[in-house]
């Protein structure tokens, strides 16, 4: 395409997205004061290679292990009724998005440069409640 006598394109998109989260969790959560995560075989192996060697991340957690710990010594837990329920309720929502877009571009080529001349408008509401 040509702009007078100068070379370039010009292009326009429009764009609708929408997405719609709902998370109604229910923690159970207990206390303990007898035991660390310090225990044999409750952590995990720190993973190799973490940042390509130039960081280390540190021991993980052996989630199979701690299951197990938690199933097999229950004298050794408390259920929290009180940080249950906050836990529960404050994790709770529902979200819906919509987001419009439109755009408009231009390349028009100057001699051995190029001026590229762009807009764009963007409209996002969202409507977050808890339920």
């Amino acid at each position: 395409m040509e702009f007078g006598t100068k070379a370039g394109f010009w292009k326009v998109g429009v764009k609708g997205v929408e997405s719609k989260k709902h998370q109604d969790r229910e923690n159970a959560n207990y206390t303990s004061s007898a035991f660390t995560l310090a225990e044999p075989g409750l952590a995990g192996a720190e993973p190799e290679g973490y940042m390509e060697g130039r960081y280390r991340y540190g021991p993980t957690i052996n989630l199979g292990a701690l299951q197990e710990f938690f199933r097999d010594n229950p004298s050794l837990f408390a259920y929290d009724a009180g940080s249950s329920n906050s836990n529960s309720k404050d994790a709770d929502y529902d979200a819906k998005e919509t987001v419009y877009s439109t755009y408009g571009m231009a390349s028009v080529d100057l001699s051995d440069r190029v001026t590229l001349l762009a807009a764009r408008a963007s409209s996002a509401p969202s409507q977050p409640t808890r339920p």
